[in-house]
């Protein structure tokens, strides 16, 4: 190596002597004074020690930087990903302008309710259109579809599973008229 030149102290490649910056790896190196030949040898060995060490970095640094990012990543997974989804008044909400806006063949103020624990009940009026000839009527087919539908957007969307578990009945009766879990019928009165 001739006195034009340095060792990196980074990466341990040969630069030119008046470089500020590695060409290579782009680290910042020291001023070459004019008695560094026996400086740059000292260098170079640091170099080559420090070159698998990743900056000086131990092991035990290195593991226990993962162990927090990990931390880290469970703790925001926890606070944001593995909710429930919106409150259950934003739910009813939206499947009562998805399911009856604009209708009256339910009755005049069908009534969605959900519960964390028990699911999701609709009920329509005991009056409803839809509820004569229940085995022919096309109002009641189109409830049962979009319950049905409503049923697999929440089992594939929010972590409670309790939210596509979904019951029609009246409101003057407890008895279901139309029952659904997970998108899978599980009793229909147009049926019996």
């Amino acid at each position: 190596m001739s006195e034009e030149e340095k060792v990196c102290i980074k990466c341990g490649r040969k630069i030119p002597g008046y470089s500020r910056f590695c060409p290579y790896c782009g680290a910042a190196q020291p001023a070459l004074k004019k008695d560094a030949a026996s400086d740059n040898s000292r260098v170079s060995r640091r170099a080559t020690n420090d070159s698998g060490n990743n900056n000086g970095m131990t092991p035990l640094k290195k593991l226990m930087i993962i162990a927090l990012g990990l931390v880290f990543v469970l703790v925001v997974g926890k606070v944001t990903t593995f909710k429930d989804g919106p409150g259950h008044h934003k739910i009813e909400e939206e499947m009562h302008l998805n399911m009856f806006d604009g209708e009256t063949a339910y009755g005049k103020h069908p009534k969605i309710t959900v519960d964390k624990k028990k699911g999701t009940t609709i009920k329509i009026s005991y009056k409803s259109t839809a509820l004569k000839n229940i085995k022919t009527n096309p109002d009641w087919k189109r409830l049962v579809k979009k319950t049905v539908k409503k049923s697999n957007e929440f089992d594939g969307v929010y972590g409670n599973k309790m939210y596509s578990k979904i019951k029609i009945r009246t409101d003057k009766s407890k008895k279901p008229l139309f029952k659904v879990d997970q998108g899978k019928v599980l009793y229909n009165k147009a049926d019996a």
